[in-house]
C-alpha cells in the first residue's frame, strides 16, 4: 500500500527533463558512482544516530528515480542528498573526536584527582587516605 503511494508520487514528480545528465554512458556511470558512494555510507555501522541511514537512502532512491525517468532534476536532488549525507557524517565525526578528546583529558586528570582526594582525606584524618 505504501509502495503504491511512493510509486504514484514518483509517477507525478519524475519526468524527462535535463535528461542530458542521465542519458548515455557518462550519466549512468555518474549515477552509479553516486549510488555506490551512498551505499557505502549506508553500510557504516553507527547505531542509534538519527538519519545515519535515511540520508544515504534518499540519495539512492532519488538517483534510481532519476535513471528510470531520465530526470536530470531528480539527479541533482540525489547529488544534494549525497552532499547533505557527507556533511552530516563529517559533523558526526567531528563531534565524536571532540567527545573522545574531552574523555581522554578527563582520564589523564584522574590520577591527579585521586591524589588530591587522598591528600584531603589524610588532612582530615579520614579512612581511605594512604
Amino acid at each position: 500500500d505504501s509502495a503504491d503511494k511512493v510509486l504514484a508520487w514518483a509517477g507525478h514528480v519524475v519526468r524527462p527533463r535535463l535528461s542530458g545528465w542521465t542519458r548515455g554512458r557518462r550519466g549512468r556511470r555518474t549515477a552509479g558512482a553516486l549510488i555506490i558512494t551512498a551505499g557505502l555510507m549506508l553500510a557504516v555501522p553507527v547505531a542509534g544516530i538519527p538519519f545515519n541511514n535515511t540520508l544515504p537512502a534518499l540519495a539512492i532512491i532519488c538517483a534510481a528515480f532519476a535513471l528510470l525517468g531520465e530526470d536530470g532534476l531528480m539527479f541533482f536532488l540525489a547529488v544534494g542528498w549525497l552532499v547533505a549525507t557527507v556533511a552530516y557524517f563529517v559533523l558526526l565525526f567531528q563531534i565524536f573526536v571532540a567527545m573522545f578528546a574531552a574523555l581522554w583529558s578527563w582520564l589523564l586528570l584522574w590520577p591527579v584527582v585521586l591524589a588530591l582526594a587522598r591528600l584531603g582525606a589524610n588532612s582530615l584524618g579520614l579512612p581511605g587516605g594512604a
